[in-house]
């Protein structure tokens, strides 16, 4: 497309800056013509701000400059980076002089290191020069000229955009960490897409004020766009989540999983430069947005936490997007406020976002407070039914304790204490031995022939014998010392403070009683046999057990019925 600033600009001493005049421009569709072509073409007139849309050729711009003032030296200053080339001509010594500009052109080859086209060209005074200027882009044809003095261009301190777009960046990256510490906290996957969608639009600012050419990186004119549609795929990620569309809207679900692939699509193609890509994307971004609209208000309908805020944000956000697409597509003036307020409303919405999931997991928290509250309201009303009943319980609890610890313990026939009991008891003795010297004596014995018993009589009559034994050894032993039942007739006695010559005396004693009282089967004598021992030094549970085993041992090979010590 071709413009040409055709009419004439008068410079006079009066003013510094020009801001507002008409120019002229020509479109070439075809891109093949040269400046010797377009010189005899007939140019339209335009404002200096102007928005043609998404057109897929070349405009030229041509300007015809009166300078009547006493300056020599000027800048024309064009407002927007988007363009791909952006160059221009200067007749000198009846030469085209080339000032090349545009995205093509690294910012380290450019007359002015500005993100924006700047040129320098100087004019004598009294005299008349007719300029040309080629553009050509991806993105919409739109932008402002301004003409400047030198000496007013570079002492006056101009607006640039490249900082807002920079304090909106890092202002985004403050807010990519907070959710990161969110996602951090909770472990939800929303923070994650929020965390895409911010990171995508910090993209998306980097490349609408060309602050990623300060960083050395080369232009890319198709940049903006591709960018464009991961921005709008990392909202659907985020929106499907926090509206909870899968669950409640499965048509609207299906048409996002299908706006993921379509926007992809245009990605590849806006990369590759296929022509009016970028204007039928801007299309269908409007439909994607509408539909999106629905899907909120039904999810506000829901009862969704959160989303009366999305929609208040989106409303903002999408109007002022709106308004930057429709100056792209030159349905409406271009002007530094409808170019860049999506600026403004995509702060607001991403603040919004951002309160929203932080106003999401608050509200969720104090949800869990009042139940918990509730809870131990209702706790505090039965808190002394509660408090009987766990009284009531604890009792009956000890009580099954203490009958299933003397049930572990416990002989279930004879009922004294049974082999674990003894391997405690042991264990206390030999740990009181080791630290203060406290001797005891542990005995051994079994009923001699007791198999035959069971054998001529019966088991119910050797069960009575164990249990007849029992009762009467239980009767002639003193308090402080421990029966035990540690196998079928054998049995343990441990004297707690008794040496090797007074557990003799008891052994004896033992040995005479049941011989003559354990009377269970008639003309039938009953004996025992026992091996006797006292704690000897470095003696353990095993080398007790092992000696008084083989003094029993020693008692049955020497005609039984009898003690061996």
């Amino acid at each position: 497309m071709s413009v040409s600033l055709s009419a004439k600009i008068t410079l006079t001493d009066s003013a510094e800056c020009y801001k507002n005049f008409t120019i002229k421009y020509y479109y070439d569709e075809t891109s093949k013509l040269t400046l010797q072509d377009i010189q005899n073409k007939k140019f339209k007139t335009t404002k200096n701000n102007f928005t043609f849309g998404y057109l897929s050729g070349t405009t030229w711009f041509k300007i015809v400059i009166q300078n009547n003032s006493t300056k020599k030296n000027f800048i024309l200053d064009f407002s927007e980076i988007l363009w791909k080339s952006f160059n221009f001509y200067q007749l000198k010594d009846g030469k085209w002089d080339v000032q090349y500009n545009g995205l093509d052109i690294p910012l380290s080859q450019r007359s002015f290191k500005h993100t924006h086209p700047v040129f320098k060209f100087e004019m004598p005074t009294n005299s008349q020069q007719t300029f040309y200027i080629q553009g050509k882009t991806v993105a919409g044809q739109m932008g402002k000229f301004e003409i400047c003095t030198q000496k007013s261009y570079f002492s006056e301190s101009h607006f640039e955009l490249i900082n807002i777009y920079m304090i909106f960046a890092f202002s985004l990256i403050s807010i990519l960490i907070l959710n990161f510490y969110s996602y951090y906290l909770t472990k939800e996957v929303v923070y994650l897409y929020y965390m895409f969608y911010t990171f995508t639009f910090i993209l998306f600012s980097a490349m609408h004020s060309g602050f990623y050419l300060l960083l050395g990186f080369d232009g890319w004119n198709e940049g903006l766009h591709v960018i464009g549609t991961f921005v709008l795929i990392s909202l659907i990620f985020f929106s499907e989540n926090f509206l909870h569309i899968k669950e409640h809207q499965p048509n609207i679900y299906k048409f996002f999983q299908l706006s993921k692939i379509v926007f992809l699509l245009f990605a590849i193609c806006i990369f590759n430069d296929i022509t009016y890509t970028a204007f039928l994307f801007n299309l269908y971004s409007i439909i994607f947005f509408i539909l999106l609209f629905y899907a909120t208000i039904r999810a506000y309908m829901h009862g969704y936490i959160g989303v009366e805020y999305y929609l208040i944000a989106l409303v903002i956000y999408s109007i002022m997007m709106g308004m930057m697409i429709l100056t792209f597509n030159g349905l409406l003036e271009y002007t530094l406020i409808n170019r860049h307020l999506f600026l403004f409303g995509a702060f607001i919405e991403i603040v919004f976002f951002t309160l929203i999931l932080a106003n999401k997991y608050r509200t969720i928290s104090l949800e869990k407070l009042r139940i918990q509250e509730e809870l131990l309201i209702e706790i505090n009303k039965n808190e002394k039914e509660l408090k009987r009943a766990v009284e009531t319980r604890t009792k009956e609890l000890e009580l099954a304790k203490k009958e299933l610890e003397k049930m572990v313990r416990t002989d279930h026939l004879t009922k004294i204490r049974n082999l674990k009991s003894y391997r405690d008891k042991i264990s206390e003795l030999l740990y009181r031995y080791k630290r203060y010297g406290s001797v005891f004596s542990i005995a051994m014995f079994d009923i001699d022939d007791f198999k035959l018993i069971n054998d001529k009589y019966g088991h119910k009559t050797g069960d009575a014998v164990l249990q007849e034994l029992t009762a009467l050894i239980s009767n002639n032993i003193r308090k402080n010392d421990f029966f035990f039942r540690v196998g079928g007739e054998e049995f343990i006695l441990l004297l707690e403070n008794t040496t090797l010559e007074k557990a003799k005396k008891l052994t004896l004693h033992l040995l005479d009683i049941v011989e003559k009282q354990l009377l269970v089967i008639p003309e039938h004598t009953i004996t025992i046999s026992i091996g006797l021992t006292e704690v000897e030094q470095n003696d353990t549970e095993d080398s007790l057990y092992k000696r008084v085993d083989k003094l029993l041992y020693d008692s049955k090979e020497n005609g039984k019925n009898q003690v061996s010590f």
